[in-house]
């Protein structure tokens, strides 16, 4: 199958990488449903009545859905003042953290819980936010997890109905996916022709599509999930979480898989809900849920080592490699490293903005000061908020880097955002939370990268990327290791040729080797369900 479609928008997201931000609320009234026509009403509303926290909270989200993040803050900010409410602190949090204003965005998420802690949309929005923290560690990332299933999710979990599956454990399993992604999106390049793809006669695939965005009949992507010829399509975008978790149950689905974790679209208290015996985080989000109801969280031996499994709740259920990837051209032709035609080296980042930590800047500024010829490139659809990009460049002058030596660029197509690479000699990997997708399309694109090993999910997926092509030598343990990986790089004579063969080695990999993958992501469900079946027999011995 070849995906041939351009969209609007950078391809540059995942699990970790992704670009839908957390849950979002439902928009206030809206004439029509037309942003350009709502706003000028809240602002007729503020200039009647200055002191109006309803109609600034209305007015941001209005300013944050048309991409005017400096004004839908300051509105938030004066609304939450004046009048806060959950809504308000929530659509806070969410321009914030788009802002890499991590503590503030945590804190205006709390803030909304504070007012009602019973509120099931800010409490994955908050530890979305914890998940890209720069300075969470891991012990808080699962202390929320475990308070947010101690406070909303065990009474479901333990409440559940047992379950009636035939407990054979070699027979044709059902398994269900439940996502709001499948469509054009970049979680899909991961998990669609990779895994639901090439899926074969052991199992029986059912696709739960949760996505509340109204659906796109341009949309190639979306349509290619409806349409696989062994896959079971479920258009459930307006059932509660009971109702679909009934539905799934009834189904008799076996094996369920959650996609979109804590992101946009997620639902985390429908799988609360137990509907089916062996539940999966993976794919669309690597953290995983970390509630009782999910059993396992698929990884690999460098993504989660065994000594690290005491740091999520879930079992791990490994991979070869954590993440597949589709092997659909066309894409670009590999460029030849454009220092060749420069004479100096360009770095580049073509990834979240959210991700720029301070440590990462830190880190990049050294680069570029012991480089003194070098340029920096950074690319993604974030950088239309001016001030935000003005804020980066402005972090790396302030450590010293000329503001000439930084070229920013605003997102693309995904076509033309592959070809940027071209103008990459080195890849710069963010840290402690790296990319996913980022990474793979950078060295899809011929370009080398240079990854720091993390204590986290979030900062090893580009040391699990370059362990599974056979680098793991590449991989820094230290930010000055790092600093002295991407100047080693960036001094070797590196050629159109070199680059050739690095896409040629990242498309004979398992990553790309869509019936390996999908076979070794069976296997792994079959052992799960063996299990099962296994508890189950003892206990009705």
């Amino acid at each position: 199958m070849v995906w041939t479609q351009e969209l609007g928008g950078d391809s540059a997201m995942t699990v970790l990488d992704r670009t839908d931000d957390p849950q979002d609320e439902p928009p206030p009234y809206l004439p029509d449903g037309d942003l350009a026509r709502a706003l000028p009403v809240y602002q007729q509303v503020m200039g009647l009545d200055r002191e109006n926290g309803a109609a600034m909270a209305a007015a941001g989200l209005m300013q944050r859905l048309q991409g005017e993040n400096g004004a839908a803050e300051w509105l938030l900010r004066r609304s939450v003042k004046v009048a806060p409410t959950v809504i308000a602190y929530n659509n806070l949090g969410h321009v914030l953290l788009g802002r890499r204003d991590w503590d503030g965005a945590v804190n205006a998420y709390r803030a909304s819980l504070a007012l009602d802690p019973s509120n099931l949309t800010t409490w994955p929005n908050l530890l979305f936010a914890l998940d890209l923290h720069p300075g969470a560690t891991w012990q808080l990332r699962l202390a929320e997890r475990r308070r947010f299933n101690a406070l909303h999710c065990r009474t479901l979990t333990e409440g559940a109905a047992p379950h009636l599956n035939d407990p054979d454990p070699e027979r044709v399993l059902r398994v269900g996916y439940v996502s709001a992604d499948f469509k054009q999106h970049s979680a899909a390049h991961g998990f669609g022709p990779a895994v639901l793809g090439h899926h074969a006669d052991r199992v029986e695939v059912h696709l739960y599509d949760v996505d509340q965005s109204p659906p796109n009949a341009d949309d190639m992507v979306a349509a290619w999930f409806r349409e696989l010829p062994h896959a079971t399509w479920h258009d459930v975008r307006g059932y509660d979480d009971a109702t679909l978790a009934a539905t799934i149950r009834a189904d008799g689905i076996d094996v369920l898989v959650d996609l979109s974790g804590y992101s946009g679209g997620g639902r985390p208290m429908m799988f609360a809900r137990k509907p089916a015996p062996v539940q999966v985080s993976g794919f669309g989000y690597a953290t995983g849920l970390g509630i009782d109801a999910m059993d396992y969280l698929i990884a690999d031996d460098v993504l989660i080592p065994e000594k690290h499994e005491g740091r999520y709740h879930e079992r791990v259920l490994r991979l070869p490699v954590f993440m597949g990837y589709e092997k659909a051209p066309p894409w670009p032709d590999v460029s030849p490293p454009p220092k060749l035609r420069n004479g100096y080296t360009t770095y580049g980042y073509l990834g979240r903005v959210l991700k720029l930590s301070p440590q990462t800047l830190n880190c990049w500024a050294e680069i570029l000061l012991r480089d003194p010829d070098a340029r920096l490139l950074l690319k993604g659809g974030e950088y239309q908020d001016a001030e935000l990009a003005g804020k980066i460049v402005g972090a790396l002058t302030a450590l010293g880097v000329d503001a000439g030596r930084i070229e920013v660029r605003q997102g693309s197509n995904r076509y033309d955002h592959l070809a940027a690479y071209g103008d990459v000699d080195v890849a710069l990997d963010p840290f402690p939370h790296n990319g996913g997708v980022t990474s793979v399309e950078t060295l899809l694109m011929g370009v080398p990268l240079v990854t720091l090993l993390g204590d986290y999910v979030c900062g090893r997926v580009g040391a699990s990327i370059m362990t599974a092509l056979g680098f793991k030598g590449a991989v820094a343990r230290t930010p000055f290791e790092y600093a002295n990986h991407a100047l080693d790089t960036s001094g070797q004579a590196w050629t159109l040729e070199d680059r050739m063969a690095l896409r040629g080695r990242i498309c004979n990999s398992v990553m790309m080797d869509e019936d390996r993958y999908a076979g070794a992501v069976e296997d792994a469900y079959r052992e799960a369900w063996r299990q099962w079946c296994d508890q189950r027999a003892k206990g009705a011995g």
